[in-house]
């Protein structure tokens, strides 16, 4: 089955605040359809930076792990990706890296140094804060 994917065009005038996180170029806007999401502009020389995602996305669904949704988009003539915001309404994202910095005091503060981010300090901050595998892995049956 051939199915093809649906490439979104969002404006520049949709931009309503500037995302600063990160290194990617992005800004929150709202979609017609989709409420609020978050495009992010692909930086040029990684090519697949933006269906990777996609792909990802949609892998995810398959095997029915719980994950962000992308859609494919363009903002005045560039790649990128737009995602709904997975927020509930006045909710507030904790950053993994905002937790790391409480519990390990070597790790770096500037959120683009990303040299600690490892997966034996994600798993022992679950240790620290006494989250269970189990509680955040869903097996696949």
């Amino acid at each position: 089955m051939s199915e093809k994917f649906q490439i979104v065009e969002v404006s520049p005038e949709d931009a309503q605040t500037q995302e600063s996180l990160g290194t990617k170029e992005k800004f929150w806007f709202r979609h017609d359809r989709l409420g609020l999401c978050l495009y992010k502009k692909s930086r040029s020389n990684t090519a697949g930076e933006d269906w990777s995602e996609k792909i990802a996305s949609e892998l995810c669904e398959l095997i029915k792990l719980p994950h962000a949704e992308y859609e494919l988009a363009t903002c005045h003539g560039d790649y990128g990706i737009i995602s709904q915001s997975f927020l509930p309404e006045h909710g507030n994202l904790i950053l993994g890296n905002e937790i790391l910095v409480e519990i390990y005091p070597d790790y770096p503060e500037d959120n683009r140094d990303l040299s600690h981010h490892t997966i034996d300090l994600i798993f022992g901050s679950l240790d620290w804060l006494e989250i269970e595998y189990s509680e955040i892995f869903i097996p696949l049956n």
